[in-house]
């Protein structure tokens, strides 16, 4: 396990020979915010950061306190913020169309959109006919990988780095998932819910590397991180939530380190790490057959995919 001194340390060496772009969904608040920052911190403002959520007040404010590049490398750095809202697979289609025009690539994407965990056990749809806390933590990281995919590419292309990190929790096993309920229409629960969008990440993840072995692929554990997670509309629940955020909490800045460590790291293929960047043993994609995972395949394309009706 990386101390966070050394997590720093080796991130502070980072330096290409080229200006690398790094796109953040969910970059407004928590984890996302706090790997940009250590991104724009690392990279003395050398780079292309795009921040990608719906508030546009909080990214005006990140943009502005970002790392200020010294003026003979101004010209190369690049901090910008695009709205989107992703529980639209619609709005997601178009936002990944418009940065294909603007971007000639992408060397790091990250996954990292979330918000307050419901604990109902009643399905709230999207105009797509899915769970909301399902679109925000799976669906949408899907339709974003699978929309930027030829960003990544062009980057690897180029001889640089490429990679992808998704910011959940890796590991569970296939078997705890119902295969015969992908997106669980029919038998849905809060637990169920929040057990299939993290296994799900690692069969999306699995399944890109199958696809594209030359590029990165991570899902990472951020650990307990004081984040809109720890927060919630019911007021006793929001006291609870907040209580156990400070004792058992690390702050945005210092997961943000290791989330950047762990990315910086970033080799081909699929690869599961812990909050403090260790890589670890398979989860899900360890156990699932290979018809459940093309059945899987199958149902992430057609679950993203907008009618032209």
């Amino acid at each position: 396990m990386p101390s966070q001194a050394i997590a720093v340390a080796a991130n502070a060496t980072y330096y290409p020979g080229y200006v690398p772009t790094m796109v953040v969904v969910g970059g407004t608040s928590g984890v996302g915010e706090a790997i940009a920052r250590s991104f724009a911190t690392h990279t003395k403002g050398r780079a292309t950061i795009v921040l990608v959520g719906r508030n546009k007040a909080a990214a005006d404010k990140i943009l502005a306190s970002l790392y200020k590049p010294a003026p003979e490398i101004a010209k190369d750095s690049t901090y910008e913020f695009i709205s989107c809202d992703i529980l639209s697979m619609k709005n997601i289609h178009l936002f990944n169309e418009d940065l294909k025009k603007k971007l000639n690539k992408v060397n790091y994407l990250v996954l990292s959109a979330g918000g307050p965990v419901s604990f109902k056990n009643s399905r709230n749809d999207t105009e797509d006919g899915l769970d909301a806390m399902m679109a925000m933590m799976f669906y949408a990281r899907f339709a974003v990988l699978h929309g930027l995919l030829p960003l990544l590419e062009k980057a690897k292309d180029l001889g640089e780095d490429a990679g992808v990190m998704s910011v959940l929790r890796p590991w569970y096993p296939a078997s705890w998932v119902d295969m015969d309920d992908l997106g669980l229409k029919k038998n849905f629960t809060f637990l169920k819910a929040i057990v299939a969008t993290c296994a799900y990440n690692d069969l999306m993840l699995q399944g890109f590397s199958e696809r594209e072995p030359d590029i990165g692929f991570t899902h990472i554990h951020p650990g307990s991180v004081d984040t809109m997670m720890f927060q919630s509309q019911n007021w006793i629940l929001h006291i609870l939530l907040r209580l156990f955020a400070w004792i058992w909490t690390i702050t945005p800045e210092k997961c943000g380190e290791w989330m950047l460590y762990a990315l910086l790291q970033t080799k081909r293929g699929l690869t599961l790490r812990n909050g403090y960047g260790d890589e670890e043993a398979a989860g899900t994609t360890e156990h699932a057959t290979e018809q459940q995972k093309r059945a899987f395949w199958e149902h992430c394309v057609s679950s993203v995919t907008v009618s032209e009706e």
